[in-house]
């Protein structure tokens, strides 16, 4: 005669082939339980996924210039920054850090240098 348990869930009786012993449920409450926890984990995960597609989907949307500065539509020809009313030179043309960022600035600079070489 085989035993049977009664389900901590659905109180329905249950033997070894229909339910878990060391949990102490039937197969159907269990299924249920498992299937709850795979849906909230799998909803995680898609979550997780949608945000980091939504951050590059921002990244590549984003605005990555300055709105204020016209481009120039040839390369030898600097771009112009409408807010400070001034050329700014390209990185290409700065030597580093200390440099000036305008044209104007540049014209300065090598006008003053210039000007130390004829002394």
């Amino acid at each position: 005669m085989a035993e049977y348990w009664q389900c901590n869930e659905c109180e329905i009786l249950y033997d070894e082939t229909d339910g878990d012993m060391d949990e102490r449920m039937c197969n159907k409450c269990l299924d249920k339980i498992y299937f709850e926890e795979l849906k909230i984990k799998s909803n995680d995960t898609v979550k997780s996924v949608m945000d980091k597609v939504d951050k590059i989907i921002d990244w590549v949307k984003g605005e990555r210039r300055n709105p204020n500065i016209l481009r120039s539509s040839t390369a030898h020809y600097p771009d112009w920054d409408m807010k400070k009313k001034a050329y700014i030179l390209p990185p290409n043309k700065r030597k580093n850090d200390g440099e000036p960022t305008t044209a104007d600035e540049y014209n300065e600079t090598w006008i003053k240098s210039k000007e130390k070489n004829d002394d």
